[in-house]
C-alpha cells in the first residue's frame, strides 16, 4: 500500500514575505530595546523629587459639610462631583422609598411598607458610607 503525501513548496512571494516580516520584527525589537535602554539611562541621570501629599484637616472638614468639596478644593473636581452626585442620587432614592412606603402604609400594604422602609435605610447607609469616604479621601489628599 502506498501513502499519498502532499508536497508543499513555498512560492517565491511567500519566501520574500516571510523574510520581510522577520526583518520588520527584528527592527521593531531593536527599537524597543533601544527605547528601554534610553529610558533606563535617563532614569539614572535624573532624580525626580516627588512632593508628599499633605494631609489637610480643612479639606476633610469641607467635605464633611458639603460632600466632595474637599476634593474640589484639592483640584480633583471630577472626583468631587462624583461624590456629590452619589450623595444626591442616594438621597433621592431614600426620599422616593420613604414616599412609597408611606403610600403603601395608607393602602394597607404591609410588605410594600416594609420594603420601602428597608430601601430607605439602605440608601441612608449608602449616604453615610459615601460621606465617610469623601471626608477621609479629602483629608488624605487622594491617591
Amino acid at each position: 500500500m502506498t501513502s499519498i503525501r502532499a508536497v508543499f513548496t513555498p512560492t517565491p512571494e511567500m519566501v520574500a514575505y516571510n523574510e520581510a516580516t522577520k526583518a520588520r520584527r527584528e527592527e521593531m525589537s531593536a527599537k524597543t530595546l533601544h527605547q528601554t535602554e534610553a529610558k533606563e539611562s535617563l532614569a539614572k541621570d535624573t532624580v525626580e523629587i516627588a512632593k508628599p501629599k499633605k494631609k489637610s484637616f480643612w479639606k476633610g472638614f469641607a467635605s464633611y459639610w458639603i460632600t466632595g468639596l474637599g476634593q474640589m478644593i484639592d483640584g480633583r473636581t471630577k472626583t468631587g462631583f462624583k461624590q456629590l452626585g452619589t450623595e444626591v442620587a442616594l438621597g433621592g432614592v431614600s426620599g422616593l422609598a420613604t414616599a412609597l412606603s408611606l403610600k403603601a402604609m395608607q393602602t394597607g400594604n404591609k410588605y410594600g411598607f416594609i420594603a420601602g422602609i428597608g430601601l430607605g435605610v439602605l440608601a441612608g447607609i449608602g449616604i453615610i458610607a459615601n460621606k465617610i469616604h469623601s471626608v477621609v479621601d479629602a483629608y488624605k489628599g487622594g491617591k
